[in-house]
Order: structure tokens, then C-alpha cells, then sequence
């Protein structure tokens, strides 16, 4: 069953990949795309196929390095042509907490039906997160760190409509379209502003 992985010899071409997409050169192969990968999943194959020590970040960076290593060593000895990883800003949403059943973890969803924000009290108390308090390092790290021919994709966790959605709710969000459009007008530009400024 796992006779192709781990890739002995990856090739990995984020630029073949870029082109394929785009349409500029004809497909030779079919990319190897996966939009995130849970540690749950992404442990058992780092230990058992790529015989590494599995090592959870602590708040330290030689942790954090050496999670990031097992991190890009996944994504390339599984054959994609890209690291693949989401870091965003810290918008604070009401969420709906339980145990995770596939993991030890918990799992968190967004309260759809009360928002952190559904008036214009709320949105001027709101702690709005700062670009300049975000840590780049596991960016930095990756990035500096890829095989060669490999790209590194970043997502910020959702677009402006899911913040938007998690932030009012979207109930909230749904209602104050009606009711208060300036208020969702004014909470979208704000997460805009600050999704643009942290790419």
C-alpha cells in the first residue's frame, strides 16, 4: 500500500506547478496538491515511514525548528512541489469548544449565532490585532529552508468573508446586512486592511 511513499528522490518544481495552473504549459503530470494537513495525520507518517523523532513546539524556537524540519520533510518526501502552512492574525471570535474524537485536542468552530462584534460599541472595543505583534519566524524559517525547486504557500487562515463571518457571526452578519450595513461595511474594510497589510 505505501510501496511510492516516502518519495525516494522527489523532484519537487513549484514553478512547473505555477505554470500548469495558469495554463502555460501543457500538463505532463497531475499535481500533488493538499490544502493543510493535521500534526494527528502528519505524525505517524513522520515517524513511522520518515523514521524521525516527532517533536512538538514548546514556545522555544530549537522546538519550534525542529517541528518545522519534520513539517518541510513531510510536504517533501511526500511529493508535493510546495510546504504548504497557515499562520494569521490573531482576530478574536466567539467560539464553540469540544473534544477533539481523532486527537487528544480540542477542535473549535465559530458561534454562529453571537458575534464578538454586532453593534458599533462592540466594534470600537474590539482588540483589533496588530501586524507588528505577529512572529514571521516559522515563514522566515521555511523559506529559507526549502529543497530546491520547492515553493512555499501561505494562507491566512480565511478571506475576508469567513473573519467577517466569524467575527459578526453569521447570523449577526446576515441581520446587520439589513440592519446596520455601515457596521458590516466598516468591520470588513477593517479586516481587509489588516489581512492586505499582514501579506
Amino acid at each position: 500500500m505505501w510501496r511510492h511513499v516516502p518519495v525516494k528522490n522527489p523532484k519537487p518544481n513549484a514553478q512547473e506547478f505555477i505554470d500548469i495552473l495558469m495554463g502555460r504549459t501543457p500538463q505532463r503530470r497531475t499535481p500533488l496538491v493538499e490544502y493543510i494537513v493535521d500534526d494527528f495525520v502528519m505524525r505517524p507518517i513522520v515517524v513511522n515511514l520518515l523514521g524521525r523523532e516527532w517533536v512538538t513546539p514548546r514556545g522555544d524556537r530549537e522546538s519550534l525548528k525542529a517541528y518545522l524540519d519534520n513539517f518541510i520533510e513531510f510536504w517533501y518526501r511526500m511529493g508535493y512541489d510546495f510546504v504548504r502552512i497557515e499562520i494569521g492574525l490573531p482576530f478574536r471570535e466567539n467560539r464553540l469548544v469540544a473534544p477533539d474524537p481523532a486527537s487528544d485536542k480540542q477542535r473549535a468552530w465559530a458561534d454562529e449565532h453571537r458575534g464578538a462584534i454586532s453593534n458599533w460599541e462592540e466594534f470600537e472595543r474590539y482588540p483589533w490585532p496588530r501586524v507588528e505583534d505577529i512572529d514571521f519566524f516559522p515563514l522566515e524559517y521555511i523559506n529559507e529552508n526549502l529543497p530546491e525547486g520547492m515553493g512555499l504557500i501561505s494562507s491566512h487562515g480565511g478571506g475576508i468573508f469567513e473573519h467577517l463571518s466569524w467575527i459578526m457571526s453569521l447570523e449577526g452578519l446576515s441581520l446587520a446586512l439589513y440592519d446596520d450595513p455601515e457596521l458590516v461595511q466598516a468591520v470588513s474594510d477593517r479586516v481587509g486592511e489588516l489581512i492586505t497589510k499582514f501579506y
